[in-house]
């Protein structure tokens, strides 16, 4: 199936893109997405305990189940003012 991810801030500098398109197997997790991200590039790794997830722009969770279209959100904590 086919999801699309966003990724903020210094993951989009990680991704290469804001916006990218990936190709996993029906029914995978973020986590199993996480994952994937991790094994392709240690600077992903460990991005789940920071990041704030959202798969179709709903806040999810890790066991959150992944469907063809889908487009999850990666956004790393922010600093304002």
């Amino acid at each position: 199936m086919k999801i699309r991810a966003l990724f903020f801030a210094h993951l989009r500098d990680v991704a290469g893109a804001g916006e990218r398109e990936f190709e996993l197997r029906e029914g995978a997790t973020i986590l199993e997405f996480a994952e994937y991200l991790a094994g392709a590039d240690i600077r992903f790794h460990g991005m789940l305990r920071y990041a704030r997830l959202a798969v179709n722009g709903e806040w999810s969770t890790t066991e959150t189940v992944l469907h063809e279209g889908d487009e999850v959100g990666f956004l790393p904590p922010s600093s304002g003012g």
